[in-house]
């Protein structure tokens, strides 16, 4: 019997609530910052991953055209903090169920990505 037996690898669906957004990342800045865009206003601002966010496994990585969830920032209105990342099928859900509309070539290129070791990735020690 090994510690994790009964382990399943689902995680909660989330949606944003009303002091969220969802957001698409559109270039990595470095530092944990990221230039993404508000999918609702269409407003590019700077993103930073929130600290829970940075130790955890591979999973939760945030990537260049990468879906997220943001938070508006009390202290600074020019930057937003990443509080969430979408998998792609939670994407695919997202997309089904009306709560985010991509454009048709950014749907194309998301639906036709893999990830792989190759990825970018940002290391925010």
């Amino acid at each position: 019997m090994g510690k994790f037996k009964g382990k399943t690898d689902k995680r909660e669906f989330i949606l944003c609530d009303d002091e969220q957004e969802y957001a698409l990342v559109l270039n990595v800045l470095g530092d944990c910052r990221f230039l993404v865009k508000l999918l609702h206003s269409g407003q590019e601002i700077i993103g930073h991953v929130r600290g829970n966010m940075r130790s955890k496994n591979r999973s939760s990585w945030v990537r260049k055209d990468d879906i997220v969830i943001v938070s508006k920032r009390d202290f600074q209105a020019d930057k937003v903090e990443i509080v969430h990342k979408y998998l792609p099928d939670e994407v695919r859900k997202l997309v089904k169920m009306g709560h985010i509309d991509l454009d048709t070539e950014k749907e194309e290129s998301f639906w036709n990505t893999s990830e792989s070791d190759d990825d970018l990735d940002v290391d925010c020690i």
